[in-house]
């Protein structure tokens, strides 16, 4: 997938980011030696909202910046998935992913972390609209422990004991079907999914803000 998207697949595709001080463009793929949380978190470093990503030497923004599809980068290729605008095309789905640090009224131990996945449950639930007026459905996974790099170099500076206090994972493939089963879903819109190993995946139930 072009665009503003990432993903790391067995071939040379990649994801578009530009360098904050010229201009320039560069494609993250496997090989360019980037790490993908950082490719990731230049996906999201939008002028006026996040600021540049460090990778290496370069400061990085969002490919979007430069365009929508960036599609000339894919020049060689036989064939080109390009997700254009889902309005104009009659519609689509959104697949949010947050945490289950964002759930709850108690403290968190990483509170920004746990306010920003908040903050993409609640954004998802305002999308709701959007299957109304232009076909769009937004939802959003919450997941608990997944078993991704990132998460075991956490769990690499835990002592034992903190590693065995620690819930079952799920696998980045328990995602991929949980994001397949909403994608499939024309009638959900503006849920959340919550995800946890070794229990039943349960949707969070409606609750109107005036109320709650």
């Amino acid at each position: 997938m072009l665009g503003s998207g990432f993903f790391y697949v067995q071939d040379k595709t990649g994801g578009a980011r530009v360098e904050a001080d010229t201009g320039d463009v560069r494609v993250f793929d496997k090989d360019s030696g980037a790490d993908l949380v950082d490719a990731v978190t230049a996906s999201c470093a939008i002028p006026g909202i996040w600021p540049p990503a460090t990778i290496g030497s370069g400061r990085y923004i969002d490919g979007g910046t430069r365009s929508v599809v960036n599609a000339d980068l894919a020049a060689g290729y036989q064939r080109i998935l390009i997700l254009a605008p889902m309005a104009a095309r009659g519609g689509g789905a959104i697949i949010n992913i947050a945490s289950v640090a964002g759930l709850g009224t108690t403290s968190h131990d990483a509170p920004e972390y746990a306010v920003a996945k908040a903050g993409v449950i609640r954004f998802t639930a305002c999308l709701e609209p959007l299957r109304a007026s232009m076909g769009v459905r937004a939802n959003c996974i919450c997941p608990g422990l997944v078993d991704t790099p990132s998460s075991r170099r956490s769990q690499a500076g835990m002592s034992p004991a903190e590693r065995a206090a620690l819930p079952p994972a799920l696998t980045p493939d328990d995602i991929a079907d949980a994001a397949l089963g909403l994608m499939a879903d024309e009638e959900t819109a503006g849920r959340t999914l919550v995800c946890r190993a070794g229990q039943p995946w349960r949707l969070l139930p409606l609750v109107d803000w005036q109320t709650a």
